[in-house]
């Protein structure tokens, strides 16, 4: 443990006006942490790559903020009790965690940001218990392999913006979106196959829907009824779709964003252009976005077509086709 407290006595100490910012320096040998000759005056911890697997004990900092504790070896939630009311970040990003202890999250009561990223053994959250719901706004869960969509009793009470990627996980639930009633920004990169009913969030205050790089095949219009005026809509690289419904009222002054897509340009497609054309959004990215039918538009890029070149099939009615 001596020598534990010797590797903090070469860290850096950075004093910018009242605020305090310690950093271990990356690599360092340091396997259980001791906050002996740490200033109480500390606002922002960073321990990084330093092969940390446990804390020996986490003592009272009047002002810390800000703790970062990325690319280490801990498994679980280190008990943050003594700091739960100042500490407003936490990055535990590129560790080892399984479980994810409630208990511990209760006492977080002025937690807005935590990053979880790369623990790849992650379990699903624990269910809502405790006095306390876990307050934090924003919840990063990148490369994880998360088997399931996360589902946020608690957190979702405060949660405005969760970040997932890297997840196995191919629906979203209804109850799982339920639960998220504060959502405004919504990003998810996976194996999603199902479009999520986006209508369960039309009285929140959503503000983006990203959902690139999927194997969704088709988007319900029903499944964003009620969702208007987002800033960002991203459906780039889901190869799989074919068409869209009109999304007009959905992004209309925002940004849609349909990158790398393979559709069938026929007159389902026309609100589209005419978006285009006539301005009717705020902004649109149709790159490397093509027409796999019909035959005589298939390989075109979408973009360089004008809304008359999108015919219904033969013999039947734009009102037919649309439904």
């Amino acid at each position: 443990m001596a020598g534990n407290r010797l590797l903090l006595l070469v860290c850096l100490l950075n004093i910018y006006g009242s605020a305090a910012i310690l950093t271990i320096p990356p690599n360092t040998s340091l396997t259980v942490i001791s906050f002996d000759d740490i200033p109480l005056s500390t606002e922002y911890l960073e321990v990084g790559d330093c092969a940390v697997v446990d804390f020996d004990y986490f003592p009272r900092f009047p002002a810390l903020k800000s703790v970062s504790l990325e690319g280490n070896q801990l498994t679980v939630l280190p008990d943050f009790v003594n700091i739960s009311y100042t500490l407003a970040k936490l990055n535990l990003n590129k560790n080892n965690i399984t479980y994810l202890e409630q208990e511990r999250f209760n006492h977080m009561v002025a937690l807005t940001e935590l990053y979880l990223s790369d623990n790849p053994r992650l379990s699903p959250f624990p269910d809502c218990t405790g006095p306390t719901p876990v307050p934090p706004r924003t919840l990063h869960l990148l490369s994880t392999s998360l088997s399931e969509f996360p589902d946020l009793p608690c957190v979702g009470q405060t949660l405005r913006v969760i970040r997932v990627s890297g997840g196995l996980f191919t629906t979203i639930p209804d109850d799982k979106l339920l639960h998220l009633t504060r959502m405004e920004w919504f990003i998810v990169f996976g194996k999603l196959n199902v479009f999520p009913r986006f209508t369960l969030l039309a009285t929140r205050p959503l503000r983006e829907i990203s959902i690139p790089n999927t194997d969704i095949e088709e988007i319900p219009p029903e499944y964003l009824s009620g969702i208007t005026d987002l800033y960002i809509l991203t459906l780039s690289q889901c190869r799989k779709l074919r068409t869209l419904p009109d999304l007009c009222d959905t992004v209309r002054g925002g940004r849609l964003s349909l990158y790398g897509l393979n559709l069938i340009c026929d007159c389902r497609l026309r609100w589209l252009l005419e978006a285009v054309v006539y301005g009717a959004m705020g902004h649109i990215s149709l790159g490397e976005t093509y027409c796999v039918e019909p035959a005589n538009l298939a390989g075109k890029a979408l973009e360089q077509l004008q809304p008359s070149d999108l015919q219904c099939p033969e013999g039947r009615e734009t009102k037919d086709v649309l439904g």
